[in-house]
């Protein structure tokens, strides 16, 4: 299976992308910090460090919209995937009703095997509205991983 790096000055988001591989049944060993020394198939970006400027060699970046240009790590990737709650990011929201949020695939995305998830939208619990931005971080490196949509519903955020 895939491998993905997180790197975040905080640890939420590493133990909530573990959280819910291992709720589905996956391996937790699959996600790890992302340092320099190791080459990944995707990097997840959520809140980096502030003055470490890493570099990076992964198939896939995932970013936040919110995240100042110059504080992303040198990267070398194929492709972009972006997050966050603008409507041009390639995961976002369309609606938010409750603890129900709609999340929404805006373009086509590559995964780390070589597939491709399609435009499409499906709902996901979520027990706080403002860490929306983070379970949509953690939601891209799901489906990066090739985790069907259909079971990424089933975990609550």
């Amino acid at each position: 299976m895939a491998c993905v790096g997180v790197f975040s000055s905080e640890n939420s988001t590493l133990f909530s992308l573990k959280r819910s591989l291992c709720a589905l049944g996956y391996p937790e060993h699959i996600v790890r910090i992302a340092n320099s020394s190791n080459s990944f198939d995707a990097v997840l970006i959520d809140n980096p460090p502030p003055g470490r400027h890493d570099t990076f060699t992964s198939k896939i970046l995932i970013v936040p919209d919110c995240m100042d240009a110059s504080s992303i790590p040198e990267c070398f990737s194929d492709s972009v995937i972006s997050y966050g709650l603008r409507k041009k990011n390639t995961v976002t929201v369309s609606s938010l009703i409750g603890e129900r949020l709609a999340v929404s695939v805006q373009r086509r995305i590559p995964t780390a095997n070589g597939n491709m998830v399609a435009e499409q939208e499906f709902p996901i619990n979520i027990t706080h509205g403002e860490n929306s931005d983070k379970a949509l971080g953690v939601i891209s490196a799901l489906l990066v991983l090739d985790v069907p949509p259909d079971k990424i519903t089933k975990i609550t955020f």
